[in-house]
């Protein structure tokens, strides 16, 4: 239903002609008002923290989630009263149960719902009406497979929390907790450890959340709020994400994420985390197309390609991580050791294989051993001038440590090397007593971690190990150093959350953007043109020649080049370009020409062109599309092919694509997404993260090329895409060749948004 409105409004827009066009495009440089979290927070703070609660379908079946949200609330002490609700019954688990809310001895505060879905508007409602300010829906069956019932039961629970304001987590979801309060529904049997961490946890898969939850315990960490937010019809992840942003205690949110509802909100609520010196930490469903189709499948909704969550929130204060392995590392790094400034780290180790190991996995991880300043080397060479340090190598950020006599010495000179984010020891906790040094230097880095003006210092690992009662009481005696496990998972924890701050210091710094240098009337005028272009090619493929006036008006330049409709024009045109030329099918049925012979290369004479002309017009009949002219242009040589596009991500939006181009763009996928609007800086870094770029830079003698001009046309590009998001659902630029001097997009090819299906 919410689709076939979505593709009438794409249609309707497509068919507006110029003006509506222009006015869809310039709504779109207004600036967009932040999304207010008043009303959320009010919710949220209801929901975790409730005065009383009524559990609605109250039930002594053995197995029921009923009895179980009763047993957590009294076993974990929470303070306040519970009513079992069941018209049905007058006693349930040994206290008396209540018909309906008229008939409770005071207003519900909190609901929690197990009844099938089609009672659950009504509950709802008659909540609402009884007093009662926030709900948890444990219920499924709203469309989760897509089913049509489940669809309308969902579209009218929609429109019942909208109009009663409750705050609601859920439906399809297992309970949350919150430390504040002793308030706990979650399903899960094991008794909760109810101590304040610094850890939130959100996310749509329960199962996910509680066994993240007992593994943080396991490693000695401890979650303050814990939210199943399920289908998420109610309350939304953002609006989570910014309450915990208000809650001091909070340092590390840990969000597992099936589907966006609102990108701008989640964007807004993570620059509040981050604002108020939070990490938000994501776990993204979606890193592969079966992930994708799991995600409908499990929350009736399609899951945005991770690269696009990545270029869009990467940059703005969420960092994504590939395991839950992951999300465990990063909130243990974050709680313990602080947020590193960068990817930069030295180490401390106790063995040579060590060394290289972290070495091996480093590049991988994302984060490098720089070279230390030369007045650190000689503080070093001094401090392991003697005994069995002589010799030791101490480059590329290592020193060799034997025995913890000059542990401080050592962790005193990376902590003032400009060149250091971040300090990692090489240790791990001890299972029972008996490992002096080992207590030694934990002792030892956990007060130079006190000091003053220190940078955040974590143990590392060979591997990954179990914590005993003893690892554990000896783990709380360093709460200022974290204990990471395993030499590459430890290297992934500092490398993302290192570089999402680094992302976001250049997203924030860098101000200036091309797009902003225009004047008004430019902008107007470049508008106009694509308003012009696109209303009257409504809802088709825009063949190259359009598609290529389109890109000039934001300054992306093609070779010289003439629309021809005949033999003789052909002729013409090749003989004021010059030769050699290039022959191409003008169609707006055709996406990739060259797959029905749509494409001549290296035309050198005027003989050449009869040929190739004939020999395209054939492939064309042959093929049956339409034919809508061609196109003369000039052959160019040299240079490399790389490759430039949009994509217009289901979830986040217009997201802007470079990499290599020609067949290495389909081989090898070496691809960056950015997040428009993107500067001149960003556009660097993005070509930086290129594996091809090397081939830009005068690889094996070669001239180098104009790298400066390809992050421009990245910069024109990504105004392009947020002026005409609404209206473009992709563009291909492929190949554009980068040469010595500037760059040429030798093809182009654009889909309108109203036309999807033709891609």
């Amino acid at each position: 239903m919410e689709e076939c409105k979505r593709a009438k409004t794409r249609k309707k827009q497509v068919d507006m002609g110029e003006l509506g066009l222009l006015k869809i495009l310039s709504e779109k440089h207004r600036v967009a008002g932040t999304p207010s979290f008043a009303s959320s927070n009010e919710q949220v703070g209801a929901l975790l923290s409730p005065k009383n609660v009524a559990i609605v379908g109250a039930s002594e079946r053995p197995g029921a989630w009923g009895g179980r949200v009763w047993n957590n609330l009294r076993k974990h002490g929470y303070p306040y009263a519970v009513y079992p609700i069941n018209p049905t019954r007058e006693e349930v688990w040994g206290v008396k149960c209540y018909p309906g809310f008229d008939a409770l001895p005071e207003a519900p505060d909190h609901i929690a719902i197990m009844v099938p879905a089609a009672q659950v508007p009504d509950v709802i409602t008659k909540a609402a009406a009884a007093g009662a300010r926030s709900a948890t829906i444990f219920s499924a069956g709203f469309g989760e497979g897509a089913g049509e019932d489940g669809l309308a039961i969902r579209d009218a629970l929609s429109e019942v929390i909208a109009k009663t304001g409750l705050g609601v987590s859920g439906p399809n979801c297992v309970g949350n907790f919150s430390v504040e309060g002793s308030f706990v529904t979650l399903i899960e049997d094991r008794k909760q450890s109810l101590r304040r961490g610094g850890i939130a946890l959100v996310g749509q898969s329960g199962g996910s959340l509680m066994a993240l939850n007992q593994c943080l315990e396991g490693r000695g960490l401890h979650v303050d709020y814990l939210v199943t937010s399920g289908n998420e019809i109610g309350l939304k992840t953002a609006d989570y994400i910014a309450y915990f942003a208000t809650r001091s205690q909070v340092r590390v949110i840990v969000v597992y994420i099936e589907h966006i509802a609102d990108a701008e909100r989640l964007l807004a609520a993570a620059r509040l985390a981050t604002d108020a010196g939070k990490i938000v930490v994501a776990y993204k469903l979606g890193q592969s197309d079966a992930g994708r189709e799991a995600a409908l499948a499990h929350t009736g909704t399609l899951a945005g390609s991770v690269q696009g969550f990545d270029a869009v929130f990467g940059s703005r204060g969420i960092v994504r991580v590939d395991t839950l392995d992951d999300l465990i590392e990063v909130s243990e790094l974050v709680t313990r050791s602080g947020i590193p400034r960068g990817s930069r780290l030295g180490a401390v180790t106790l063995s040579g294989a060590f060394r290289g190991i972290l070495l091996d996995t480093a590049d991988r991880a994302g984060v490098t051993f720089p070279s230390l300043a030369a007045v650190t080397e000689e503080k070093l060479k001094g401090i392991l001038s003697t005994g069995s340090y002589a010799g030791n190598p101490i480059d590329g950020g290592f020193s060799l440590v034997s025995n913890p006599n000059v542990l401080t010495q050592c962790l005193d000179a990376l902590n003032d090397d400009p060149n250091i984010d971040f300090i990692l020891v090489q240790g791990s906790i001890p299972r029972e007593a008996g490992s002096p040094r080992a207590e030694k230097y934990i002792g030892l880095t956990n007060a130079f971690a006190e000091g003053g003006n220190r940078k955040p210092i974590a143990f590392t690992s060979f591997a990954s190990y179990g914590l005993t009662e003893y690892a554990l009481g000896l783990r709380s005696q360093a709460p200022k150093v974290s204990f990471l496990q395993e030499a590459y998972k430890s290297l992934c924890a500092v490398g993302r959350v290192g570089a999402g701050v680094q992302a976001r210091a250049l997203r924030e710094q860098d101000k200036e953007r091309p797009s902003e240098t225009a004047s008004s009337a430019e902008k107007a005028k470049r508008m106009a043109r694509v308003a012009d272009l696109i209303g009257k090619k409504g809802g088709q493929i825009l063949n190259e020649a359009d598609a290529k006036t389109l890109l000039a008006s934001y300054g992306i330049k093609s070779p010289a080049e003439r629309v021809v409709g005949t033999l003789d024009d052909a002729l013409r045109a090749a003989a004021e370009i010059g030769y050699p030329v290039v022959l191409k099918l003008l169609s707006s049925e055709v996406l990739h020409k060259s797959d029905i012979g749509g494409v001549q290369l290296g035309i050198r004479t005027p003989d050449e062109l009869r040929t190739a002309f004939d020999t395209l017009r054939a492939n064309v009949q042959r093929h049956g599309v339409r034919d809508e002219g061609y196109l003369v242009a000039q052959f160019v040589e040299g240079g490399v092919e790389m490759a430039l596009g949009i994509h217009n991500d289901p979830e986040v939006g217009p997201l802007v694509m470079a990499g290599a181009g020609g067949v290495l763009l389909e081989l090898i996928k070496d691809v960056e997404f950015g997040a428009p609007p993107i500067s001149l800086a960003m556009a660097n870094a993005m070509v930086d993260r290129l594996k091809s770029k090397k081939l830009l830079t005068g690889f094996r003698g070669k001239p180098p090329l104009d790298i400066g001009s390809f992050c421009l046309a990245i910069t024109q590009l990504a105004t392009l895409a947020a002026e005409c998001g609404d209206l473009i659902q992709s563009i291909d630029i492929n190949p554009l060749v980068v040469l010595p001097n500037g760059c040429l997009a030798l093809d182009a090819a654009i889909v309108l948004k109203g036309n999807q299906s033709s891609h």
